[in-house]
């Protein structure tokens, strides 16, 4: 069994280089495609997004103009 790594909102935000803001967003308006709180569960204070969905909410955002800061995977502590 394979565990699936998960990031915060502010890690996957660092990750694409857009706001928090605008990931929590598309999560709240649920333009995912996916059942938000089971798929992106809060664990604490921080909702856990699992990193597969990172090339859709990427693209959400860039169709939005909300990146930011393109940053390369190979410079991310979360490539892995």
């Amino acid at each position: 069994m394979r565990i699936e790594t998960r990031l915060t909102v502010s890690e996957m935000a660092r990750l694409i280089g857009a706001r928090p803001k605008d990931i929590s967003e598309l999560l709240y308006s649920r333009t995912l495609g996916v059942d938000v709180d089971t798929v992106c569960p809060i664990v604490g204070r921080a909702r856990m997004i699992p990193r597969r969905l990172l090339p859709k909410i990427r693209a959400l955002l860039e169709q939005r103009g909300r990146i930011l800061q393109e940053m390369s995977d190979d410079h991310s502590p979360f490539s892995k």
